[in-house]
């Protein structure tokens, strides 16, 4: 397994680190943010080197030993033992080598040695190349990673050609099983078949054959496991036959590293989560999924989660392991919250759509992708809000002391450690936001008519009597808004705070809050 990758130099890929890999490693982003380039970048052997740990140093000074071995038994036995002390001391710093980057590893050794009196002459004396390459041997003779592309295609009538070449989206593969099926019963090759079938049928619960025509054609042919009539593979959707390569490649022997992109292309979500269990489950094998699906982003099924962006001409890369362990666990759609473009942390679910219209009122850009993060109660004092580290398009909105004063006060430190914005309304709840005539509206009977006007510091759940019900206007929240507009929210924090978020998303500075006379600088000039 391969464990560490450097990739550089492909399209806007300038220099990335892809360290602690594990067996499945997951790439995310939206479209255009780099995660093509990087699998690309990762097949292409000039834009990619592989790491090493010198974890076991023993083979490195073996080797050194042997070009030692020339000189005289006491420069040797000298010249061997600094070196072993000198990758001691690496090994403690947990240093990696990589291949690809015997120059620069060889520079690295003399400058660090070049005070030695037993190697200042290291890179004179002993020829580190050959001693780097027998060391990276292992590393040159597997590392032979495999993409397979988004647009896969697999032919399903084809003429009989034992020795077509499999092509990587799909070409050739008719061929291959058609081979493999006609191998001896005992063989590896009709074994390997056999695994193949066998897993597409529980993941798809489907079979297939390839049947041979009197012309020397083979068809591909499909069957549901629970009838009898087979259907062409021309007739059936894309997803069968784009499972059928996935898992050929999967399976075979020949690429321990497969790069996948866009696996959940045609497959049901239930298909896809079969998948993963099913690659999950492959011995010696790596796989790097490039994915726009959160099924693939499940912290419990796979080993590392990036996150991929283009800004400022560039690819960048961040690890978003731990925090999407977080959010899973929590039960929130991993993908969507990383790849926000803001997420809002509110108190109440049913403030989401009263803070969306809003945000449409002001003229907010339909194309941005703004996650709400609703925190009940104490929840809120107690959440990991760490996955928001260094994050700055996160905000908060509260109103309310919450359950306990103690709650609260642990959450606004929180926000302030993790560098969350905290935006705390002056009024009791949103809904001391809304006019009574427009919640009129929407309750109708349901309020005293001897009610006129609604206090702004006391919940209105418990001035419309309803809380005595064990009631609350909450669960209509969306109806209200719906009923009043933006002229109604004119003077208050609630609009200066959705100001605030369209102006961040905008890249133009907040506005603080302006009593209601003075208009919240007249709008704030208009949405700017």
């Amino acid at each position: 397994m391969f464990n560490y990758l450097k990739v550089k130099n492909n399209k806007g890929v300038k220099y990335l680190e892809l360290n602690g890999l594990g067996k499945i490693n997951v790439l995310f982003g939206k479209n255009n943010s780099g995660k093509t380039s990087i699998i690309e970048a990762i097949n292409i052997k000039e834009c990619v080197a592989v790491g090493k740990t010198l974890e076991d140093i023993n083979p490195l000074v073996y080797y050194f030993e042997q070009e030692a071995s020339v000189y005289f038994d006491t420069v040797s036995r000298k010249a061997t033992n600094t070196f072993r002390k000198y990758l001691e001391n690496l090994k403690d710093k947990k240093t990696i080598w990589y291949y690809g980057e015997e120059d620069i590893i060889i520079k690295a050794c003399t400058q660090d040695l070049e005070s030695n009196k037993n190697l200042h002459f290291l890179n004179k004396m002993f020829d580190m190349h050959t001693i780097l390459k027998n060391w990276f041997r292992d590393v040159e003779e597997t590392f032979q990673p495999l993409l397979i592309p988004p647009k896969r295609k697999l032919e399903t009538r084809v003429e009989i050609n034992l020795k077509q070449k499999i092509e990587n989206y799909g070409g050739g593969i008719v061929n291959y099983l058609f081979f493999l099926k006609n191998q001896n019963p005992s063989s590896d090759n009709f074994k390997l078949f056999s695994q193949i079938y066998l897993a597409f049928s529980e993941i798809c619960d489907y079979e297939f054959s390839i049947i041979p025509d009197l012309k020397n054609t083979i068809h591909l042919v499909f069957k549901r496991l629970t009838e009898e009539k087979w259907i062409s593979a021309s007739d059936s959707g894309l997803g069968l036959a784009d499972l059928l390569i996935m898992i050929t490649f999967a399976l075979d022997a020949d690429h321990s590293l497969i790069c996948l992109e866009e696996p959940e292309s045609h497959l049901h979500p239930e298909m896809q989560k079969r998948f993963l269990s099913f690659i999950k489950g492959i011995d010696n094998k790596q796989f790097i999924i490039s994915t726009h699906s959160n099924i693939f982003l499940n912290s419990l099924q796979v080993d590392k989660i990036y996150h991929v962006q283009y800004k400022e001409r560039e690819v960048h890369l961040s690890d978003e392991t731990i925090n999407a362990g977080i959010l899973f666990n929590l039960g929130y759609s991993v993908s969507d919250h990383l790849i926000a473009d803001a997420i809002i942390l509110v108190e109440n679910p049913s403030d989401i759509p009263v803070i969306n219209t809003i945000l449409m009122w002001v003229g907010l850009d339909r194309r941005f992708n703004i996650n709400f993060f609703p925190l009940n109660g104490d929840i809120r004092a107690y959440l990991d809000l760490s996955m928001f580290l260094k994050k700055k398009n996160v905000f908060s909105l509260t109103y309310s002391k919450g359950d306990t004063e103690i709650a609260t006060d642990r959450f606004y430190k929180n926000c302030e450690k993790n560098g969350i914005q905290v935006y705390r309304l002056q009024r009791a709840s949103i809904e001391n936001y809304f006019d009574l005539s427009s919640i009129r509206k929407v309750i109708g009977d349901g309020i005293p008519k001897d009610i006129e006007t609604l206090e702004y510091n006391i919940s209105v759940d418990a001035q419309l009597g309803l809380s005595l019900q064990h009631r609350s206007i909450r669960i209509q929240n969306s109806e209200i808004i719906n009923e009043m507009d933006l002229s109604r929210m004119e003077g208050t924090d609630l609009l200066t705070f959705c100001l605030n978020i369209k102006a961040a998303l905008d890249n133009k500075p907040q506005i603080e809050f302006v009593p209601k006379d003075h208009k919240i600088i007249e709008f704030a000039e208009k949405y700017a």
